[in-house]
């Protein structure tokens, strides 16, 4: 689920960019990107999955019992605070918001005048 929501959050935020004449999309890219801008911040995005199996049968006429678990982690998206790749994270997103924010107001003025 948390996965479908990140698409949705992509699909809505980078797919703005070619709703700029749609007011409303592109209220809701503002919204989407800030949310996806804000996600690294707090530390890796990631899906922590539990399982346990449980197999009975017989081998060699003898009954087996095998019981399996455990937890698996799903890494979204994972950026370093120090490293490069988080910079290029902030400043591409708030290039978006930028290019958003300027489309945005450029149909309320035209509305407006």
């Amino acid at each position: 689920m948390y996965i479908v929501f990140f698409l949705i959050l992509a699909v809505l935020a980078y797919g703005a960019l070619f709703w700029r004449d749609k007011p409303l999309l592109l209220l809701l890219g503002i919204v989407a990107t800030t949310v996806i801008l804000l996600a690294p911040i707090d530390g890796s995005v990631i899906i922590g999955t539990e399982f346990d199996s449980n197999w009975t049968g017989t081998e060699q006429g003898t009954s087996t019992d095998l019981d399996r678990t455990g937890s698996d982690d799903l890494v979204i998206l994972a950026l370093d605070p120090e490293g490069w790749d988080f910079q290029v994270w902030i400043w591409l997103h708030i290039a978006i918001l930028i290019i958003h924010s300027v489309g945005f107001f450029t149909i309320l003025m035209r509305a407006v005048f």
